[in-house]
Formats: C-alpha cells, sequence, structure tokens
C-alpha cells in the first residue's frame, strides 16, 4: 500500500501546528515551566500535589525527591530541545520560505526528543509509584484519574467556546 504523502502532509502538518501554537498559548504568561505542568495553587507541579494528598512518610518523601533529582538534568535538556523546536516551528511558519516538505523535516529532526519527553515522564511516574504503598497507589491512580478527567472536560469546553458551539 503506498502513502500519498501529498493528502498525509495535509492532514498532519495542521495538525503538528494547531498543537504546538495551542501549546504555546497555553503556556503564556504562566511564569517559568519545568516540564511538568504546574498546579494552579502554589505554583507545585501535579506530582507534587499528589503526593501532599498521598501521607507519604519521611522516607518516601526522600526516595520521590531522589527520583525527581535524577531526572532533572534529563528534564531541563529536553526542555531545551523542545523550546527550540517550538520557535524553530513558529519562525518556519511566518517564514517567507515555508514548505510543508520543511515543516515535516522539522517534526521529524525533533520527533525523537517528544518522545523521549513522554517516556522519562511515564518512567518517572513508574518508579514514583513503586514507592507507594498498594492503599496509597490505589489513591494515586485514582487522583490521576480524576485529573486526566477534569483537564479532558476543560480542553473540550475550551474546545467548543473557541468553536464558537
Amino acid at each position: 500500500m503506498q502513502i500519498n504523502l501529498n493528502k498525509l502532509a495535509k492532514v498532519f502538518v495542521p495538525v503538528v501546528l494547531g498543537f504546538t501554537l495551542v501549546s504555546q498559548s497555553a503556556f503564556a504568561g504562566k511564569g517559568e515551566y519545568d516540564g511538568e505542568r504546574k498546579h494552579k495553587r502554589g505554583g507545585h507541579s501535579e506530582i507534587h500535589f499528589i503526593m501532599k494528598k498521598l501521607d507519604l512518610t519521611e522516607q518516601q518523601k526522600e526516595q520521590i525527591k531522589s527520583i525527581k533529582a535524577s531526572n532533572q538534568a534529563q528534564r531541563e535538556s529536553l526542555k531545551e530541545d523542545l523550546k527550540t523546536f517550538h520557535q524553530e516551528l513558529r519562525n518556519l511558519v511566518i517564514s517567507d520560505n515555508y514548505s510543508e516538505e520543511a515543516a515535516y523535516a522539522l517534526v521529524a529532526q525533533y520527533q525523537s526528543q517528544l518522545n523521549d519527553k513522554l517516556v522519562l515522564s511515564a518512567t518517572m511516574r513508574n518508579q514514583i509509584r513503586a514507592v507507594l504503598t498498594t492503599e496509597q497507589q490505589a489513591k494515586f491512580d485514582k487522583i490521576m484519574a480524576h485529573m486526566k478527567k477534569r483537564k479532558h472536560k476543560k480542553h473540550h469546553a475550551h474546545k467548543k467556546s473557541r468553536d464558537g458551539e
């Protein structure tokens, strides 16, 4: 089966550009972004917010702090790479030399970093979850599901208002 690149480009490039522009506007004016979304209360990350809800022991707190610290350098590196990607994509969009091929090349160039960020986040959450007791894990999972549901609702509410529905 042969893939028609023009048809694929007509679908893929607008999606990537839309995602990039929406994700950038979502973080505009919200202060420093450290690779994790900041929770509205006190500027802490979601993980920090969830950890406060789990009644952790001092040993668990130290283990989680160690996990976050051990991943910090890689998170910072990926943050800078992705910041560069978003800037280059914005520059391409406003350039007189824009082409779908150039957009594809740019996305392909940074696909590895995008994948690394997702895997790093999943790995870190898995490591943190492993520190928790069975009861804490259940509560952690429940909180994460609730947060995901709220984000999904918020996203769709924003989308409806933006689309004029």
